[in-house]
């Protein structure tokens, strides 16, 4: 049987976490936009560090002697496609789609047994031959799949829990992942901008097509928006403060196998690349964009592959 750190690694403390959810609705309704922008400026590429940190503790037990080389090569050959698409958009995404697909399918072969492992495969193929022909719609699912991810793991780690800590963990993420988003898509709770402090060459426009569905209308696309705002600012409270707080073995875990993921090493890489990430964005917004896209490959797809190990777990504590 498959077992693995988790993240019930301490008694956990909701309430803080509930109050910091609190706020980033307040941010993501009065500065949507600025929330976007300069969050992700400030502390994208260290909630990818923190992701990739504890995914890799969380995965550990199913990486084989020597495969942190090949998952470093993969995922940079991932980056790699995301910034072919800048240039060549359609022929690019798909490039992406293809091997997302063959990538996860080969990880459901490595860690899956049985019934589960063809049920995912076959999944895995229907939907890369969708993303594939329905690009636009791979593109807009991906974006918001990718914000409910701690989502998962924190249902994971509750389930381990005393009955009363799960059931407010649970509630917490039924209006965390349910409640809110449904709140914002469809216009029950609505943004009130502060008046704009961006700079006039970010195109909203361009903001809110990236994650909002195919032709939809200016006010659903709004909605979809500030919906993901919103997730997105989860996203990096559960990677930057929730894991390193109730996931500190797991993250140890991880230290332990490269140095490159522990102490100053890594907050020093963080630093650099967050200066230069800013610094492209300060000076011309669409490079920067996509220097931060090409990073952040390295965490979406390897917490695609880690939700299949997570997935078989759960099935093999269940046999």
């Amino acid at each position: 049987m498959i077992t693995g750190p988790t993240l019930h690694d301490t008694s956990p403390v909701l309430w803080p976490w509930a109050g910091a959810a609190v706020v980033i609705l307040g941010v993501t309704l009065c500065a949507p936009f600025e929330m976007n922008v300069f969050v992700m400026g400030a502390v994208g590429v260290l909630h990818i560090a923190c992701a990739l940190r504890y995914l890799v503790g969380r995965t550990a037990e199913v990486i084989p002697p020597g495969g942190g080389a090949v998952i470093v090569a993969w995922l940079t050959v991932m980056a790699l496609i995301r910034l072919i698409s800048t240039q060549w958009f359609t022929a690019g995404h798909r490039a992406e789609v293809i091997a997302s697909g063959v990538v996860m399918c080969l990880v459901a072969h490595l860690v899956c047994r049985g019934t589960l492992r063809w049920t995912l495969t076959g999944v895995m193929v229907v939907v890369t031959v969708l993303g594939v022909i329905h690009l636009g719609w791979w593109i807009f699912a991906a974006a918001h799949i990718h914000n409910l991810v701690p989502v998962v793991l924190v249902w994971d780690w509750a389930r381990r829990s005393a009955s009363t800590t799960r059931r407010m963990v649970h509630g917490f993420l039924a209006v965390w992942a349910l409640v809110i988003p449904a709140l914002l898509i469809g216009r029950l709770i609505t943004t009130w901008p502060i008046p704009r402090l961006l700079p006039e060459e970010i195109h909203t426009n361009a903001l809110i097509s990236a994650v909002a569905p195919p032709g939809a209308d200016p006010v659903t696309a709004m909605g979809w928006y500030a919906a993901f705002c919103f997730m997105q600012g989860m996203h990096y409270l559960f990677w930057i403060g929730f894991t390193h707080v109730e996931g500190r073995n797991t993250v140890s875990v991880a230290t332990t196998l490269s140095p490159l993921l522990s102490g100053p090493v890594m907050w020093m890489g963080v630093a650099v690349l967050t200066v230069i990430v800013a610094g492209l964005q300060i000076w011309d917004y669409p490079v920067g964009r996509m220097a931060y896209s090409a990073l952040g490959a390295y965490n979406v797809h390897y917490e695609m592959a880690a939700l299949v190990v997570v997935l078989s777990q759960l099935v093999s504590r269940h046999r």
